[in-house]
């Protein structure tokens, strides 16, 4: 549902007995095949393999390479920005910030953040802009500048259990592509001097893991990579939430698949 209020509390200290406890790490090494190492700095990281159904089971036992994940929860965040037909804006600033917390041993969404975000530079959206997100005016008029749903968003993480960042093997950030962390996202920091938090500097291009699930030689899109999977889309395509919701569901699962998901993308310090 969209009441992310009625999402179960992620703070610490909700943790099931011992016996479940127990249960649930069997049932991790049950589902989870190893793959991919850390990255090394500033390098792609080449996605883990992924395990056909058909050589799942066996293939699992007989190995005996099955890692748990490797964080507790995935991020899925995908980035809405003002835009226009064949012109690239400048600069372009984003307008719809959300995120969908993936549990990464249950494979549950258990929680959901999403604000939408009001342009400085260039106030007034575009008819193609809003033809395509489905975003209005008035929505971003009443909006948070982004400074502000940043904090919100800081605010979200921090009561999900998340913040204060923990190191690598606590969360990790799942994109469609590399351009929201990439270009955009630095691109609205410098904007708005704001500082990088080190959990966006490194994440996950889900069409990396695709194309080493199905062993394509070209990256998909999302509608396409749903498709593939036999999932409907869900929602509408370009309203950032929406996107973020089947974003979600594909990466569930290419879990369920056996693929390794670890971080296949990271920002070089050296570009502003």
């Amino acid at each position: 549902g969209n009441n992310s209020s009625s999402w179960p509390s992620l703070a610490k200290g909700t943790a099931p007995a011992e016996d479940l406890v127990a249960e649930a790490e069997a049932e991790v090494l049950r589902r989870w095949a190893g793959g991919a190492g850390s990255p090394v700095d500033n390098e792609p990281v080449a996605p883990g393999p992924c395990l056909g159904e058909e050589e799942d089971e066996g293939r699992g036992k007989e190995t005996g390479a099955l890692d748990p994940p490797a964080v507790d929860f995935y991020a899925v965040l995908d980035f809405e920005a003002t835009c226009e037909e064949g012109i690239k804006i400048k600069p372009q600033e984003i307008i719809e910030f959300p995120t969908v917390l993936v549990d990464a041993r249950t494979l549950k969404v258990v929680s959901e953040f999403q604000t939408y975000v009001r342009p400085v530079h260039h106030p007034n959206l575009s008819g193609f802009c809003i033809s395509l997100t489905g975003i209005q005016q008035e929505w971003v008029d009443q909006a948070p500048i982004f400074i502000e749903a940043f904090e919100l968003h800081r605010q979200w993480m921090e009561v999900q259990g998340l913040l204060p960042y923990q190191g690598k093997n606590t969360i990790l950030f799942v994109t469609c592509g590399d351009w929201d962390l990439m270009q955009m996202l630095p691109s609205q920091c410098r904007l708005t001097n704001t500082k990088i938090p080190s959990y966006l500097q490194e994440w996950v291009n889900i069409k990396d893991i695709f194309c080493q699930r199905w062993n394509l030689d070209k990256s998909m899109g999302m509608v396409g990579m749903l498709r593939k999977s036999g999932l409907r889309l869900e929602g509408r395509h370009h309203s950032g939430i929406d996107d973020c919701r089947n974003i979600a569901r594909l990466l569930i699962q290419l879990c369920k698949d056996g693929c390794y998901v670890a971080s296949t993308s990271r920002r070089r310090e050296s570009k502003t």
